[in-house]
């Protein structure tokens, strides 16, 4: 971050291209290398910023200008504001709501909470014995496939940590029974 110094030398370079008598090498080449973040117009310095021009102040004045320190006095701006300070935090996203691909299933984890859902394996034979029992083909799977757990016998279920998990051998074996009309 620029400070005071780096501005007073932009803004002499700027008005007239020119640098103070006692610049070393290394302070010529830093000043010209910010001056191409700023302008100087109309007798005043000012900063490029997200397609904007920031007026350059040196002193505490409070407006939408570009001062040193600027992104620390917004931070400590937005820690004191009343406002923001009594603003709940944001509600939490409810979950993603999971449908079982499996052919004639019509379980979703919003009507049926008491199911799991569970991913297709990445391993070939696994998933081609999953999406048998689901009687699909590989073109039908998508990122967010899911089996849901009545098409998986009690066996394939471990106790870990309070909860029912899927083991990582477990292959569907009960197939969808669909209506014919």
């Amino acid at each position: 971050m620029p400070g005071f110094d780096l501005l007073n030398r932009v803004e002499l370079f700027m008005r007239t291209e020119t640098f103070p008598a006692d610049a070393s090498k290394t302070a010529k080449k830093v000043t010209r290398a910010a001056s191409k973040h700023f302008i100087y117009k109309d007798g005043f310095l000012w900063r490029r910023y997200r397609g904007r021009l920031l007026h350059v102040v040196r002193s505490d004045e409070e407006s939408m200008y570009y001062w040193v320190g600027v992104t620390e006095a917004v931070k400590t701006w937005i820690k004191a504001c009343p406002v923001c300070e009594g603003r709940s935090t944001a509600e939490p996203h409810p979950p993603p709501i999971h449908f079982c691909l499996a052919y004639g299933c019509d379980s979703s984890s919003y009507v049926h909470t008491e199911l799991s859902f569970h991913r297709f394996p990445k391993e070939t034979e696994r998933r081609r014995r999953w999406l048998a029992v689901a009687q699909r083909d590989e073109g039908s799977l998508r990122c967010n496939s899911f089996l849901c757990s009545r098409h998986f016998e009690p066996s394939c279920f471990t106790v870990k940590d309070g909860q029912l998990v899927l083991t990582p051998d477990a292959v569907p074996t009960i197939i969808p029974v669909t209506s014919q009309g």
